[in-house]
């Protein structure tokens, strides 16, 4: 049986590569502050929700991670957030809950450094149907100050199976 203590070096070494910032992680740093938040839901045809709010962007664990803190103008509607690059698998990770969900809403992606926009992909269950869907995030800079997000859905199942629609977009301009 082997000891184990001629391969603790390289071993330590890996885990220790995979804990260093990269310059993705520099692109992070863009979203840190306040941002307006201008939030517009579809719930089918031509039904839609607008409402405004804040979110609060801070970079978190030795600047590893984004940290996202949101709240909507009436104080309603709370979620909280993390996004970061992967040194490891080489993509960008993120992860949303909120007090409307019971469930984590996990994506990854890549970013497209000529139009400054990430991509994100995941997967989830369709709360009205119970049926797999599939779910996309664009999120894109338009400069300094201001940023959108959009997000749609495709689902699996039913009598829409394989049509994309988009559920959500947020224009995000930063706070004075």
């Amino acid at each position: 049986m082997s000891d184990h203590t001629d391969t603790m070096p390289e071993e330590l070494a890996a885990c220790a590569a995979v804990g260093k910032t990269s310059q993705e992680h520099e692109l992070l740093k863009q979203f840190v502050g306040q941002w307006d938040s201008k939030v517009t839901i579809w719930f089918g045809e031509g039904q839609s929700h607008t409402s405004e709010g804040v979110m609060t962007n801070e970079m978190d664990l030795g600047g590893r991670f984004l940290k996202h803190t949101y709240s909507d103008s009436d104080d309603y509607f709370h979620g909280r957030g993390f996004w970061g690059y992967n040194t490891l698998d080489k993509r960008w990770e993120g992860f949303w809950i909120d007090d409307m969900a019971t469930f984590f809403q996990v994506d990854h992606g890549q970013h497209d450094p000529k139009t400054n926009t990430w991509e994100m992909t995941g997967n989830m269950t369709d709360p009205g149907s119970g049926t797999p869907m599939h779910k996309r995030t664009v999120i894109t800079v338009k400069d300094a100050d201001h940023h959108s997000m959009e997000t749609y859905f495709t689902p699996t199942q039913g009598e829409h199976a394989g049509q994309e629609s988009k559920c959500m977009e947020i224009q995000y301009s930063r706070k004075p």
